[in-house]
C-alpha cells in the first residue's frame, strides 16, 4: 500500500520488463530503470492527500534501514526457539485458553504427523526460562 502511486493519483506503468531464464525456460520479471518508467496523473483516482502520502513515505524509509530482523521482531521472547520433544517439530502459538496463550506441535496442528498433542502454557515456559 505504501509503495502504489494510485493513491496519490498517478498510474506507473513499465516498471518491470519479463524475460525468458534459458535454463528453465520460465519467465523471469526484471525491474526497469527509473527513467524507462511510464507516468500519467490520474487526479480523479486520488485517495489521499499530498501531506499523508508524504508522511507514510517518511515512515517507509525510516524502517528500511532496520533490516528485517528488527523491523518484524517476534511478539515473546521464545518465539521461534521452543521445540517439540517428540519430533522436532516447531512450536506454534494455538491462541488463548482462559486468557493465557498456548503452544501446541505445528506438525500435529498442521498434519497430524506427529502423536503429541499437549498443549502447554507460554506464560509457564517463559516464566521456566526466565528462572534460569
Amino acid at each position: 500500500m505504501l509503495l502504489n502511486e494510485l493513491y496519490v493519483g498517478r498510474i506507473v506503468w513499465n516498471k518491470v520488463r519479463m524475460a525468458k531464464d534459458p535454463t528453465t525456460g520460465k519467465r523471469i520479471s526484471r525491474i526497469n530503470a527509473k527513467e524507462q518508467h511510464r507516468i500519467t496523473e490520474a487526479p480523479q483516482l486520488r485517495v489521499i492527500d499530498d501531506a499523508t502520502w508524504n508522511a507514510a513515505q517518511a515512515i517507509k524509509l525510516k524502517r528500511s534501514h532496520l533490516g528485517a530482523p528488527q523491523s518484524r521482531a517476534p511478539r515473546r521472547p521464545l518465539s521461534g526457539l521452543l521445540r517439540c520433544g517428540s519430533c522436532g517439530g516447531g512450536m506454534v502459538s494455538i491462541g488463548n485458553h482462559k486468557g493465557t496463550a498456548r503452544l501446541q506441535c505445528g506438525a500435529h496442528k498442521e498434519s497430524g504427523s506427529c502423536t503429541n498433542s499437549r498443549k502447554v502454557n507460554h506464560d509457564a515456559i517463559e516464566a521456566m526460562y526466565s528462572r534460569d
